[in-house]
């Protein structure tokens, strides 16, 4: 409620400054709310480096999600000509209240994956504590395949170095 307010004190400022012909100080005014509101959504933001590729920590994302009740309602791949570089999962916790949930998987480099999650009850109410809670599972979920995948036994290939194969000549 307070942000709500706030909102509407700096927009009336905005406006009142821009009618005035003060528009170098309604920029200056609503560049810095913009920053404001930027650092706010960092803070509100949960996020983790894991050491798995993108597809693995998707598979473990599906995972944890489906795990929590979370109902995923998109989930866009962004790509580029080589591979997939994001994966973005949408969907809403259904409890007492429809709560969003944001997972945004980004591909750092062959082994390694970032993580973020967020959560809200409104635009202008996050839910930092519900949005640890999910990426803690989805990292767990990923640290448990990988285990998954390190016990798994290894195909045995023909050895292609070391001494030169013979044939026998007749």
């Amino acid at each position: 409620m307070i942000a709500k307010r706030l909102v509407g004190l700096i927009l009336c400022s905005l406006l009142g400054l821009a009618s005035a012909g003060c528009w170098q100080v309604a920029a200056a005014v609503a560049g810095g709310a913009l920053t404001q509101w930027g650092i706010q959504t960092l803070r509100d933001t949960s996020e983790q480096s894991v050491d798995l590729p993108l597809p693995d920590v998707e598979r473990a994302a599906h995972a944890a999600l489906t795990k929590m009740d979370v109902c995923l309602v998109d989930v866009t791949h962004h790509r580029t000509e080589q591979a997939v570089t994001r994966v973005d999962l949408e969907g809403c916790l259904v409890g007492a209240d429809v709560l969003p949930v944001d997972v945004r998987l980004d591909h750092l480099t062959s082994t390694m994956t970032r993580i973020r999650v967020t959560a809200r009850r409104s635009s202008f109410e996050p839910e930092p504590e519900l949005a640890e809670e999910i990426l803690a599972h989805i990292v767990d979920a990923a640290r448990r395949a990988r285990i998954a995948r390190a016990r798994a036994p290894q195909p045995h290939h023909a050895r292609t170095t070391g001494a030169p194969q013979c044939r026998v000549i007749q």
